[in-house]
């Protein structure tokens, strides 16, 4: 048997990196997938190919920027499986590199805000009340070792993650009452699109690994057992926790 057998988890940014290895092994494990992402083509890939191999998968192309994508995500997974017991809130943006915080424009700063911030209030309004109606669920926020310390260059991207880290603990805080377990999930440096795979093996990376603990970026696949972790019952008396998966980024 698998961890998530009759589960019905919605997880966003699936179409890359931490968000794809996530929705592969929750479907692996036994969950039915809604998966929540921009990237029309790959999703639809995405969803046949996990089809193909017997696993349960739902493709519904969403923008968490705009709340009433956030909202149809969650429906559609209510519609097609009558529940929704876990939600990954795993879509995010960065930086794309260094920038002086003074000299960022509003466009920049609200889009980071949107995607990575707002993006997971409105996951999360639409599948609480779902949450509460059938008696409890799980819910996993991805947040970063930024927001828990400084992130060189991107002032913008550690406030959104510390507002992300704050917010699942008041979560957890205010629903565990009704059965709702709420974490959050903050990696560190991580071997995908976003966080800087395809740096490995330059001179800027060496010089970063080099004062990390386990000289190494994480795998994508190592993130998503974290998530799964928090997300299933293995997890059952962890809520308002945030762990950290960071190869000893944090420490160094």
């Amino acid at each position: 048997m698998g961890k998530l057998d009759g589960k019905v988890a919605v997880i966003t940014g699936t179409t890359s990196g931490m968000g794809a290895a996530a929705a592969w092994l929750f479907a692996k494990e036994g969950a039915k997938v809604v998966m929540g992402a921009r990237r029309f083509e790959r999703g639809e890939k995405m969803e046949a190919e996990m089809r193909a191999q017997g696993l349960e998968a739902l493709w519904v192309t969403t923008d968490v920027r705009k709340p009433e994508d956030c909202f149809n995500l969650v429906e559609k997974a209510v519609e097609a499986y009558e529940k929704v017991d876990i939600l990954v809130n795993n879509a995010g943006i960065n930086g794309e590199g260094s920038y002086a915080f003074h000299e960022s424009t509003d466009v920049f700063r609200d889009n980071i805000f949107k995607t990575d911030l707002y993006g997971i209030f409105d996951c999360c309004k639409a599948a609480i009340p779902h949450m509460i109606k059938q008696g409890g669920g799980s819910i996993v926020n991805v947040a970063s070792v930024a927001g828990i310390t400084a992130c060189p260059g991107d002032v913008l991207y550690s406030t959104v993650k510390g507002a992300v880290k704050q917010f699942s603990i008041g979560l957890a805080y205010n629903y565990g009452a009704h059965g709702i377990r709420v974490n959050c999930l903050c990696p560190g440096l991580t071997n995908t699109e976003m966080g800087g795979g395809d740096l490995e093996g330059s001179e800027f990376a060496d010089n970063i690994l080099a004062t990390l603990p386990l000289h190494r970026f994480g795998k994508a696949e190592e993130q998503a057992r974290a998530m799964l972790y928090l997300a299933s019952d293995d997890a059952s008396f962890c809520t308002g926790t945030v762990l950290v998966s960071d190869g000893g980024e944090i420490i160094s």
